[in-house]
């Protein structure tokens, strides 16, 4: 089982540009956006992309992640776009 990811996998591809943050929005997300209703937990926010932009459609949002980088990313991408969204550790 050296092959399952573990926080020190992730903390390492936070030191650069994580493959997954690609600095916009995937279709399919954004195909179901609209159904999503209530208010939203997103577990394992990363850089907080997806709960940004749910909370930029009127949702609250509360987006939490295991590592420290990331959440500083998501918070500060919170203060420079949009109130509405909780994020932490």
């Amino acid at each position: 089982m050296s092959d399952v990811p573990n926080k020190n996998t992730f903390a390492s591809l936070y030191s650069g540009q994580p493959p997954w943050d690609i600095g916009r929005m995937q279709k399919p997300f954004i195909d179901v956006a609209d159904q999503i209703t209530g208010s939203i937990l997103d577990a394992g926010c990363g850089t907080g992309d997806n709960a940004l932009f749910l909370a930029s459609r009127g949702h609250r949002v509360t987006g939490i992640d295991f590592l420290a980088e990331p959440i500083s990313r998501a918070k500060q991408k919170a203060a420079e776009r949009i109130a509405g969204i909780t994020v932490s550790r």
